[in-house]
């Protein structure tokens, strides 16, 4: 699998507009967090902190698939600074969950404290309790709003599990043995090049490993062919064709599926490569997330 990140449960923070603040030469937009919904996410770190009576903080680094992106919320996969190598798109939380019930329990225990704070600063006079009982009303009708989100979040990312995650390992090369890179760098580097890799399991990537040696490797079965222009991925269980453009896996029924006598000509002049990634594995990997619109989820619920 490309992504092999523990998947965990996290509270997301919407942030909405909350008013103006004095800018450098005017008033500038002020956000805040509006209220928190659940989703599933990337864990990529945990940090550790000590206060100075001693006691001991964990606060978690996760990147949520789902980031706003204007009007919709599109999938992301987390990105890294390519000088300092710090992860560009997340975020850091209190808490993570197994548990999707566990995290909406705290999600409750956070937005009634949300809820609290757009009342607490009320002057107290005959209205107050009209006054709070509007401002918890108008809180929880926004809550209720982007749990349409959180609904949607969770299904689309149903398929995002603990179990997809396997071992990455890099890709051995006939000529050079083991390559410092795994198989979907390999398919960025070599995108213009003439090869054929195959897929093999653990017990021969092990073997290939110690001693390089092919005669050695049984039941190895063909996985992509490069032939210069396209990379095409090799899969009996479709009717049309996989492949890579741009280093995005697309599918095609007009485009011809690898046929045997260009893999019996690719074994014998192209270079060729061994992995333990499999056909299932790389179509898992650029599984093809839909954007969600809210606007849409809050129509089609009137």
């Amino acid at each position: 699998m490309k992504l092999n990140y523990p998947i965990v449960y996290a509270l997301m923070p919407i942030v909405e507009p909350a008013g103006w603040v004095p800018g450098l030469n005017e008033l500038e937009r002020q956000y805040d967090t509006a209220c928190y919904i659940v989703s599933k996410c990337f864990l990529i770190g945990e940090k550790t902190t000590y206060t100075e009576n001693g006691k001991k903080k964990l606060t978690y680094e996760v990147v949520f698939p789902y980031q706003r992106s204007h009007s919709t919320w599109e999938y992301s996969i987390p990105t890294y600074n390519l000088i300092h190598g710090h992860c560009t798109n997340s975020k850091y939380v209190d808490a993570i969950f197994d548990s999707c019930d566990d995290a909406k329990k705290y999600k409750d225990e956070k937005n009634q404290v949300l809820c609290q704070k757009t009342w607490i600063n009320l002057p107290i006079t005959e209205h107050f309790l009209e006054e709070k009982k509007k401002k918890e009303q108008e809180f929880y009708d926004k809550v209720k709003k982007y749990e349409l989100l959180e609904r949607q979040l969770l299904l689309n990312l149903a398929k995002l599990s603990n179990e997809k995650r396997k071992e990455l390992d890099f890709v051995i090369s006939r000529e050079k043995g083991v390559l410092p890179f795994h198989l979907y760098e390999f398919i960025q580097f070599y995108h213009d090049k003439e090869y054929l890799v195959y897929s093999v399991d653990r017990k021969q990537y092990d073997l290939l490993c110690n001693t390089y040696q092919e005669k050695d490797i049984q039941n190895a079965k063909p996985l992509l062919l490069g032939d210069s222009h396209i990379t095409r991925l090799i899969c009996e269980e479709t009717k049309g064709c996989y492949y890579f453009d741009d280093h995005l896996l697309k599918y095609s029924n007009t485009m011809p599926v690898v046929n045997n006598l260009e893999i019996l000509n690719a074994h014998e002049y192209a270079h060729r490569f061994y992995t333990t990634e499999t056909a299932c594995d790389i179509i898992d990997s650029f599984y093809p997330y839909k954007s969600i619109s809210l606007e849409r989820l809050l129509k089609k619920k009137k």
